[in-house]
């Protein structure tokens, strides 16, 4: 449960910094191109199985299904780790509710800059909803696209996104509670 959490923050960091509310919708209008949903056949919403199974066939990327806690996991794994040496040091296929809804890429900082990335998305789609030195987003109605200046690129389903973000605030909220009722106990 902790490392899901732990992963879940991993896809928050980014949006600590800026908010994604409606000021960014707000922000200049732009040219709305389709973003995409894909990375290396595995597309937003596959199932876990299905997702495995795309990746066990790609000779590109190198996948590691399951956890570093093998046997020790708590609950099904939500995450895939893989990687394709040496240009994308990590790349995560996070699931919620046994769908895939993020996938991160974490690209080598000796190979890839934030500035270069930034000019490749920004040439193929097109100013981004916000963006500054270190984050930029782009989004169209089923997908919310993150570049910041790891490097990384994070492609999220919105829908599902928002529901582990309201999970997470829930949770929170409960472990406040508990955290209080022990001082109070005191």
């Amino acid at each position: 449960m902790k490392k899901r959490h732990c992963f879940i923050f991993l896809f928050l960091i980014p949006l600590l910094v800026f908010p994604v509310s409606s000021e960014i919708q707000k922000n200049e209008k732009t040219e709305k191109k389709e973003l995409p949903r894909t990375y290396r056949s595995v597309e937003l919403l596959d199932s876990l199985e299905k997702a495995a199974e795309k990746l066990k066939s790609d000779t590109l990327i190198l996948t590691n299904i399951d956890s570093d806690f093998g046997l020790m996991d708590e609950e099904d794994s939500n995450l895939i780790k893989a990687k394709i040496p040496p240009y994308l040091e990590n790349v995560y296929y996070q699931f919620y509710e046994k769908k895939l809804f993020a996938i991160a890429l974490f690209f080598d900082k000796k190979r890839f800059t934030y500035l270069e990335l930034y000019k490749e998305m920004k040439k193929k789609y097109g100013k981004p909803s916000f963006y500054n030195a270190e984050n930029a987003v782009w989004q169209d109605e089923k997908t919310l696209m993150i570049l910041d200046n790891l490097p990384s690129v994070k492609y999220m389903d919105k829908e599902l996104f928002s529901k582990t973000i309201e999970k997470d605030k829930n949770n929170i909220q409960l472990k406040d509670r508990i955290k209080e009722k022990i001082l109070e106990d005191l």
